[in-house]
């Protein structure tokens, strides 16, 4: 009888260190069962299911726009997504592959997913804040921040399933050593050590989806940047194209030369006309003073057949307008007439992909106003030219009075001479002729000076034209962007960190500072406007 109770107790304190498992296959390096091994297996496959999505949208993306902060933060995206993505695989796999052994041997597993765990926290401490500081730099904002406090989460889940892993390591070790010669059966697993296992892989495949949430809302607004940058870049290349505007001073500065080379023709007809009406006064040409009158027509016509010459000095000066006008907007280092905007611009997608509350919010708010300055600083280009144009169209018409004026040197000619063809007296009537030849001879050699001067003029004004133009344009970031672009990357700025509450922030001059951009661009358009419609009406007319 004592022998029964002794057994019966026995028998009861070994059951004690039995749990029941309904999985009959052997788990974690054991061949007996291990209860609760298979809930491992469905957590890692779930883990891995959510791993596998971490860097889903990284390949998706294909930046167009070639911005280098851009390509940037989608490298520092790609140094966060795959390097993680990596280690977890590695984790789940290792994880998988112990809890479904039933070898002994293969005990020295956890020893290697220990390894991986802890590489995996030592790439979040060491690794990603160096990808961090660069996410800092690209963009700024909060972004960085948020990715430090995804990894954190995942870095405190893999410690949580390293401290449930050793636990089990060291039962299972336990249960491995266990002395075959004992008068109890070989110990089981309690489940709670697996379940706790379980438990620490669900909460890490929890903290996963912050950081795909992360990454794939940095590839979105990375592709609306991109998009944003080729659109941009499509409506400055329309007003950037700089043969539009050395065509524009090129039209208007040639047809000067062309209007007063036929002036001066013509101004050479008349003096060929007086010559022909001379030949009817046989009288005086007679005389041996007539010669000086030839003599003097002839400089007129040496003078005048000087325009070939000069006609290409005067083109010469006229087209170093446009060409120095061209070499200004081509030359990189000069003051770029869209002003600020690169500035601006870098400020609103800075907003975008710094992923802060309000960041899509204010780049919607405010891209469409700022696409709007594209063509401002060009049309302020096209202002300069149609002003510079208005005063060559003066000069034209000045130089066309001092064309005219030529004439007024022998137009009276042959009416003098025919004052002299009837005086009977032969003496007095070659004191006559002589006496206008002296004075003709006297017009010839100043007329020779006249005709330089006229373009002279051109040439001295075409010169100042060219720099006036040049001032102009180079005021033009001063003029009209420079206010305008300043204003409106302090709205977004202030948009940035108080979205749509930014007026309790800024007062009533926040409210109007918007609507003062708006009405300075419309006005801008307006006057420019006016002013090349007045340009065409005064060409038609």
């Amino acid at each position: 009888m004592k022998f029964g109770v002794w057994a019966l107790s026995l028998a009861v304190i070994c059951s004690l260190q039995w749990s029941v498992s309904a999985e009959p296959r052997p788990d974690f390096a054991l061949e007996d069962t291990v209860y609760g091994a298979t809930k491992v297996s469905l957590s890692v496959m779930v883990l891995n299911n959510e791993v596998g999505s971490v860097t889903s949208s990284l390949p998706s993306l294909t930046l167009q726009s070639n911005d280098g902060t851009l390509g940037g933060l989608y490298g520092a995206l790609n140094a966060v997504g795959y390097p993680l993505e990596g280690y977890l695989e590695a984790i789940a796999e290792n994880l998988d592959a112990l809890a479904t052994s039933d070898d002994s041997s293969d005990f020295s597993g956890f020893a290697s997913l220990f390894f991986t765990i802890e590489s995996a926290q030592n790439w979040i401490t060491q690794g990603f804040p160096v990808v961090g500081e660069n996410m800092d730099d690209l963009v700024g904002g909060p972004l960085a921040a948020q990715f430090h406090d995804a990894l954190a989460r995942i870095y405190a889940g893999l410690e949580e399933l390293q401290d449930a892993l050793e636990d089990l390591a060291s039962v299972v070790q336990s249960v491995l050593g266990s002395s075959e010669e004992s008068s109890c059966p070989r110990r089981e697993v309690p489940p709670r050590y697996v379940y706790r296992v379980v438990y620490a892989v669900r909460a890490l495949r929890g903290y996963v989806p912050l950081v795909r949430y992360l990454i794939v809302t940095t590839v979105e607004n990375l592709h609306t940047a991109d998009d944003y940058l080729v659109r941009l870049a499509a409506a400055t290349s329309d007003v950037i194209d700089v043969t539009q505007y050395t065509e524009l001073v090129e039209n208007g500065v040639f047809p000067i030369v062309t209007h007063v080379a036929e002036a001066v023709q013509g101004v050479q007809t008349e003096l060929g006309l007086v010559v022909g009406q001379l030949s009817s006064l046989t009288s005086v040409q007679s005389l041996s003073s007539y010669s000086g009158i030839v003599s003097a027509l002839s400089s007129f016509g040496s003078v005048l057949n000087q325009l070939s010459s000069a006609s290409s000095s005067f083109y010469a000066a006229l087209e170093d307008i446009s060409v120095t006008l061209e070499t200004f907007l081509t030359d990189p280092d000069n003051t770029n007439p869209m002003g600020n905007r690169e500035r601006v611009v870098e400020t609103l997608l800075d907003t975008l992909l710094s992923n802060g509350p309000f960041s899509r919010y204010c780049f919607y708010k405010y891209s469409e106003i700022l696409l709007g300055f594209t063509d401002l600083g060009y049309n302020g280009v096209e202002e300069c030219i149609d002003r510079e144009l208005e005063r060559l169209q003066f000069l034209e018409e000045t130089l066309l009075r001092l064309v005219a004026a030529l004439e007024f040197d022998f137009e009276d000619l042959f009416e003098e001479l025919t004052a002299c063809e009837g005086i009977r007296r032969t003496n007095r009537r070659s004191r006559c002729v002589s006496d206008l030849a002296s004075t003709y001879n006297s017009l010839a050699s100043n007329f020779d000076r006249k005709f330089d001067l006229i373009y002279e003029t051109g040439i001295a004004e075409a010169v100042a034209s060219k720099y006036r133009l040049l001032a102009c344009v180079q005021s033009l970031t001063f003029r009209l962007l420079d206010e305008s672009t300043d204003d409106l990357r302090r709205e977004i700025k202030r948009c940035r960190r108080h979205g749509p509450y930014c007026e309790q922030d800024s007062g009533e001059a926040g409210k109007l500072l918007l609507s003062d951009i708006v009405a300075r661009i419309t006005l801008l358009r307006l006057r420019e406007t006016a002013r090349i419609a007045t340009v065409k009406s005064s060409t038609e007319e």
